[in-house]
């Protein structure tokens, strides 16, 4: 038994690397040399960290970002391959390597995930002896057999040997009713493990010999022909560039003023103290004026402080120095979204996107964009990106559930509406939004319950109060109803919903005046509420205003021209102050949307007869002869 401080005498390596790596005797090997797991993890860490990734991994990265492979399993400790898409592509998988993450995985990702078996080497929990190996972790396992259900699998420089691995191979073999097709890759059949020998012999299972990973490389290229989507060696001089440009700010910030003020400036930005951290960043762009990390810094100041001009040139100047900045794009983006100009908003989104395609943040905000402008397909595609990039984005869930019910799919979106809850329990719009798809669905206990649960964790939620009288006035619940809307206003004052939903409380109560004066205030804040106009409207009607009733009835349908409501009872109204041909204008529209709609055709009918009466009158005066006009006499 070779003696326990062996890991640390580096010596000794290079002799026993072929030895210890040798399938057969790994794990006797490891466990022989090095006892404790911390042992057996050291004595890998010193064999792998100053390993490169040579030309084969970087062409089989190049396959990865191409998305011809997007799941690798593999029993290696090491980072070779996620080394040489960060450090050649930009490309950021997915690493697992721990049976509590193995969990997360989504199989279906179109970014590149790397699941690591038996762990990572920079860990102690790393499995290398022969007991650990015998099977995988639950999660592991789990992962593993969910994307062997919908995906092929190329073994490549593997010979059989791991019992846990292939115990699932055999049992998926087995099982399989699918299209699912092994490929192992090796470079001789006589070497494989007799396990993998009987598992060729099936027919959804094949052989290829190619010699070395190295070789299977080239083969893939000539196969696929794919170019290079980057110019490694323009990407190289690029980064060299930013490199020394970031070593001569870092020179001008070793003068004590310029750390000074860099401190100066985060720390007030920090305790929102923007005036001091503006005269920092003036001075520090002063004596660095073409850093834009500097302009986007100060443009979040300005914007945070509120003068959202200001930010937007300095964003705007940080893109002038770093055309490529996704972020600035992104939060110019968002200045413009929240300023109204939706179509440059639109444009920075699309631009930030464009340089960081798996900015979930991006695709989320984009989202919000195209629900403003109704393009809800857009959207709907947006949020499922957002989730897709980032699992537990409950924000995205719950949006998209609100298209889901938008659109009548009331068994998605309360499936996004849990997820959002699920993934952040103290989520009190996904509450409120999923208690009035409750309440909508006639689930009033359930509704109530959410409501409470929003109300409860953000105790100046508006809306969750309106949504709750609401609730209380279908109910019968007046009082509370009152409670209620009088709170969501106290909270929100801008609100005109609430105010409308007050206004038919009182309206209700009795209370005309003060009905009355919601109506206006709802009218006042959403000039374009057809259903205020029309309350109003009714309201104005019984109290004997009969020109401000015509009016508000006439905006209602100007807004809603197929009002029938509005229609008839501007048609009503028309008839009983005399003006009989709107009166009859009215009905005939109405009729032409529903020409079987009792009340217009009863309205219609009383119109036609006092129009014909008045015609009768009108001919009977005619028929009357006139007695003769007296003349004066005059004296000749």
């Amino acid at each position: 038994m070779l003696p326990a401080n062996f890991v640390k005498d580096k010596s000794n390596y290079d002799e026993l690397k072929e030895l210890v790596f040798d399938e057969s005797l790994y794990g006797v090997w490891l466990e022989t040399c090095n006892e404790t797991p911390r042992e057996r993890q050291m004595f890998l860490e010193k064999i792998i960290e100053d390993i490169e990734p040579d030309g084969s991994y970087l062409l089989f990265a190049h396959l990865i970002k191409e998305k011809y492979v997007n799941n690798i399993f593999t029993t290696n400790f090491d980072d070779l391959l996620n080394t040489a898409l960060l450090k050649y592509y930009d490309t950021v998988p997915r690493i697992f390597s721990h049976n509590e993450a193995a969990l997360y995985i989504n199989v279906h990702s179109r970014r590149p995930n790397i699941i690591k078996l038996h762990g990572d080497y920079l860990f102690e929990d790393i499995k290398n002896t022969n007991d650990e190996t015998m099977s995988l972790q639950e999660n592991m396992k789990k992962k593993f057999e969910e994307a062997l259900s919908v995906c092929g699998l190329i073994v490549v420089g593997y010979r059989g040997s791991d019992q846990s691995i292939m115990k699932l191979l055999e049992e998926k073999i087995n099982s399989s009713r699918g299209n699912f097709i092994l490929i192992w890759v090796c470079d001789g059949k006589e070497k494989l493990h007799w396990r993998v020998k009987n598992l060729l012999s099936e027919k959804k299972c094949f052989y290829v010999e190619v010699k070395d990973f190295d070789t299977l490389t080239a083969v893939l290229w000539n196969k696929f022909k794919f170019l290079p989507s980057i110019d490694l060696k323009k990407t190289a001089e690029e980064r060299n560039t930013k490199y020394y440009n970031h070593i001569e700010r870092a020179v001008l910030q070793t003068d004590k003023r310029g750390i000074e003020l860099s401190k100066l400036a985060t720390d007030n930005y920090e305790k929102k103290k923007y005036k001091i951290a503006l005269e920092a960043l003036d001075e520090l762009i002063a004596l660095l004026p073409s850093k834009s990390e500097l302009y986007k810094f100060r443009g979040d100041v300005y914007d945070d402080s509120g003068d959202k001009n200001k930010a937007l040139a300095d964003y705007g100047k940080a893109i002038e120095f770093k055309p490529d900045d996704a972020d600035a794009y992104y939060n110019r983006g968002i200045l413009y979204y929240n300023s109204g100009e939706k179509d440059k908003a639109l444009a920075d989104y699309n631009k930030a996107i464009e340089l960081k395609p798996d900015d979930a943040d991006a695709h989320y905000n984009r989202g919000l964009l195209y629900v403003s402008l109704e393009k809800t397909n857009e959207a709907f595609w947006d949020f499922s990106k957002a989730i897709e990039m980032k699992s537990d984005y409950s924000e995205a869930y719950n949006n998209r559930g609100i298209l889901y019910k938008n659109s009548g799919e009331e068994d998605k979106a309360l499936a996004d509406y849990n997820k959002a809850i699920e993934l952040k329990p103290d989520y009190a719009t996904a509450y409120n939004n999923r208690g009035i798809l409750y309440y909508n669905s006639g689930e009033k206990d359930k509704a109530l319950a959410d409501y409470n649960k929003a109300i409860e964790l953000k105790p100046d939620f508006s809306e969750a109060y309106n949504n709750r009288g609401l609730l209380y006035y279908n109910s019968g619940e007046k009082d509370k109803a009152l409670a209620d809307y009088n709170k969501a206003i106290e909270l929100k004052p801008d609100n005109s919903d609430t105010y409308y939903n007050r206004g038919n409380l009182y309206n209700d109560l009795g209370e005309k005046n003060k009905a009355l004066a919601d109506y206006t205030k709802a009218i006042e804040l959403k000039s374009d509420d057809a259903d205020a106009y029309f309350n109003r409207g009714i309201l104005c009607d019984e109290l004997g205003k009969e020109e401000q009733a015509l009016a508000d009835y006439t905006k209602a349908i100007e807004l809603k021209p197929d009002d029938l409501e509005a229609l008839n009872n501007r048609g009503k109204l028309y008839f009983e102050i005399g003006e009989l041909e709107k009166a009859l204008d009215d009905c005939n529209k109405g009729l032409e949307v529903n020409p079987n709609l009792d009340t217009l055709n009863k309205i219609k009918t009383l119109v036609l007869k006092a129009i014909e009466e008045r015609e009768k009158k009108k001919t009977e005066t005619k028929k009357a002869k006139p007695q003769k006009r007296k003349t004066q006499r005059k004296k000749k």
